[in-house]
């Protein structure tokens, strides 16, 4: 089985949404390089949110053309008065269990000051699937890791509704109630 690394994002537009970008093992310091080409010069990291129109339409664009991960699960859940810790903790199960049956040997999760809950929820699914000696989980900063930009951006075209990137059969949306 071909393992993976996931690294994950997330983003509140309506529903709760947390991305999960895929990367196969092998494929990761091509990656990386392409993501940190990607990286506009004014900034230490890629995040859509801070860039213009214009630069979002490159990035997007240049995302695509070179495909620096393989895949891309987006997994949604709508708030409607419930604690966003709790529908964090539900899609962030969701998302581990799904990694497992990747082969995912690392979950590096965006830092959001809920590290240690974070970090609780992925082990409450890792440990009675005895997973919890072969994945490794990582809650860090976003500027720590390049591939935790891939995972903003497509959070960015996904909440934004940008057709490019479901165009590029990149994306699986799992959502959850």
């Amino acid at each position: 089985m071909t393992t993976v690394e996931i690294f994950v994002d997330e983003s509140r537009h309506g529903d709760y949404v947390l991305v999960a970008a895929v990367v196969t093992a092998g494929d990761l310091g091509r990656a990386k390089k392409v993501m940190r080409s990607l990286k506009p010069a004014n900034r230490d990291r890629v995040h859509m949110h801070d860039e213009g129109r214009s630069s979002r339409a490159k990035i997007i664009a240049e995302f695509i053309r070179q495909r620096p991960v393989s895949s891309a699960l987006v997994f949604t859940a709508p708030i409607r008065g419930r604690a966003e810790r709790q529908v964090r903790s539900e899609l962030l199960r969701a998302l581990t269990r799904k990694a497992v049956e990747l082969g995912a040997t690392r979950i590096l999760i965006e830092s959001c000051a809920q590290d240690k809950q974070d970090r609780a929820a992925v082990l409450e699914v890792l440990v009675p699937l005895r997973a919890h000696d072969r994945v490794v989980v990582v809650v860090d900063s976003p500027r720590s890791n390049e591939m935790l930009w891939a995972a903003d951006i497509i959070a960015w075209c996904y909440t934004h509704r940008d057709p490019k990137l479901a165009a590029a059969n990149l994306v699986e949306v799992i959502p959850l109630e």
